[in-house]
């Protein structure tokens, strides 16, 4: 992102400001001594999640080649 910034002659905060921050923290606030411990329940299907991992590493693939694609952009500048 520093290149990116340095291309677009921003800083690179630039690009975290905005509507667009995906903020998936979750604060769970109790005045118990420990509080509320959440369950997590895997009830999908085998095959939808491996559907989803699938898509997750093209999506990790295809983001890997757009950074290239943009740091040969930037080196040729």
């Amino acid at each position: 992102m520093q290149k990116v910034a340095e291309f677009f002659k921003v800083e690179p905060q630039y690009f975290l400001e905005g509507d667009t921050i995906i903020n998936n923290n979750v604060e769970i606030s109790n005045n118990s001594a420990i509080g509320n411990i959440p369950t997590v329940n895997n009830t999908l299907n085998e095959d939808l999640f491996k559907s989803v991992m699938q898509n997750q590493q093209q999506i990790s693939q295809l983001m890997e080649m757009q950074n290239k694609l943009i740091e040969k952009m930037l080196k040729e500048k």
